[in-house]
């Protein structure tokens, strides 16, 4: 394959990705060494920044964690 069918195959892939809602596409191979992958981010429970309209009853929500 050359570089710029690898290209336009890349392009197409992010730009798919972008029409479907995803703001990027990592690719490539996990380096589990590399200090920011072992960053663990604590997140708010869903129940406090969201509410869910047009269901019979809440989603149980379960915290991660």
């Amino acid at each position: 394959m050359s570089c710029w069918t690898a290209a336009r195959w890349v392009n197409g892939l992010v730009n798919a990705a972008w029409s479907r809602g995803l703001g990027c596409v990592a690719m490539g191979d996990p380096d589990e060494e590399f200090p920011a992958n072992a960053v663990v981010s604590r997140r708010r429970p869903v129940a406090d920044v969201a509410s869910f309209v047009g269901f019979e009853e809440a989603p149980k929500v379960t915290s991660v964690g």
